[in-house]
């Protein structure tokens, strides 16, 4: 895990559900998974931080890159792969009850509701539920960057 990731681990336990989504929604994925796996990780984690990250993890991609785990041999994609995978057993087990925020896979991703994505992959088929915004409110992330807020972010003085 880089020093960056480590920064915004400290600084997410300090935190809520609200600011764990604006770190989400504003997270690099070049500087890994950690933050996003100790976000879903979070009872209080909310469905829609949780639907934003799975998404973000490009499922269909790997689905039609790789038949299985074990032919995802990239690191990278792999932590990807493994935590949509997470995020969608938790999906179904009913991890995510609350829905206070908003986010819509269609307006990032171009998913249609009811469209099952990656068809057929025994780890990354998407369930029908997934393919649906969570109507919650929007959460304001303009002040974020790189998962902090923009004081905290690098780069900034």
């Amino acid at each position: 895990m880089n020093v960056h990731a480590e920064k915004v681990l400290a600084w997410l336990a300090t935190t809520g559900a609200e600011d764990w989504h604006r770190s989400a929604e504003t997270w690099n994925f070049d500087d890994g998974t950690a933050p996003l796996e100790w976000i879903v990780e979070q009872p209080d984690c909310d469905a829609a931080t949780a639907l934003l990250i799975f998404w973000r993890c490009q499922p269909g991609e790997w689905a039609a890159m790789y038949p299985n785990r074990s032919a995802c041999t990239d690191p990278h994609h792999g932590a990807e792969y493994d935590l949509a995978v997470k995020i969608k057993r938790h999906w179904l087990a009913g991890r995510y009850p609350q829905k206070r925020f908003r986010y819509d896979p269609g307006a990032e991703w171009g998913v249609v509701p009811g469209e099952i994505d990656a068809k057929g992959h025994r780890d990354l088929e998407t369930p029908v539920a997934m393919t649906f915004p969570v109507e919650g409110r929007n959460v304001d992330s303009r002040r974020f960057g790189e998962g902090l807020p923009l004081r905290q972010a690098p780069g900034s003085n």
